[in-house]
């Protein structure tokens, strides 16, 4: 038994070994290129003119108001990452259940997501100013106060920001679940169903679960994209 369970053993170890030569080549090159930079802008971080200044450019960037700005927007951004989750879930079960017309709404659904970043920003900047299109058909139904400056004003600009994010976001987490919702095994949900399951005690014991790998990588895609939309 111990020697059938040492030769596995090694061929397993012969098998990974075997994989090596394959991963090599781009391990170095991704390991030159990140770590170089990496190890460069290390390097220059302490330095001001080649001079070594130490601590000098973190206290500069620590002590500008700026800085710490736009350290607390991105904070506030990340809040909108679990509502993120929440909506892509919810957008997946619903596309699960659906059988007619499923394609039309996928392709509603992921199309905010494929738009180029520019272009979203020139639409909504256009859409969303305080003369634009928007304040103006709420003007022509007599709601001027509901016309306001979304992205002029410091308390609307961020939560403005966020909604789109969100609708331009969201495609992607909603395709990404409603995938692995249909890997899923049907028996899996006939069994549930057979014990008496309703549709959110399914949800919650049986489907959230098995999603709990691409929700945590969703989760985590999204907190970068909040991250990199706001500087």
């Amino acid at each position: 038994m111990a020697v059938n369970e040492l030769s596995l053993m090694k061929r397993r170890r012969a098998l990974a070994l075997g994989h090596l030569p394959w991963v090599l080549p781009a391990a170095v090159v991704i390991v030159f290129v990140f770590g170089y930079s990496v190890f460069s802008l290390f390097d220059q971080s302490f330095k001001y003119k080649e001079q070594w200044v130490g601590f000098e450019n973190f206290n500069l960037v620590l002590g500008d108001s700026l800085f710490r700005t736009a350290i607390w927007h991105n904070t506030l951004l990340l809040a909108a990452v679990p509502v993120l989750v929440a909506l892509g879930t919810a957008l997946a079960l619903a596309l699960f259940e659906v059988r007619n017309f499923v394609g039309l709404y996928r392709t509603a659904i992921f199309l905010p997501y494929i738009l180029p970043i520019p272009v979203v920003g020139v639409v909504f900047g256009q859409l969303l100013q305080f003369n634009g299109a928007l304040n103006s058909a709420l003007r022509a139904l007599n709601l001027p106060g509901f016309a306001l400056d979304w992205l002029g004003d410091p308390q609307l600009s961020l939560p403005t920001m966020g909604a789109i994010i969100i609708w331009k976001e969201v495609g992607f987490g909603a395709i990404l679940i409603l995938a692995r919702l249909m890997s899923l095994p049907y028996e899996l949900f006939e069994a549930a169903r057979i014990d008496g399951c309703n549709f959110w005690q399914m949800t919650r014991r049986v489907t959230i679960p098995q999603l709990k790998t691409v929700l945590v990588f969703y989760f985590i895609n999204e907190a970068i994209v909040m991250v990199s939309w706001v500087s």
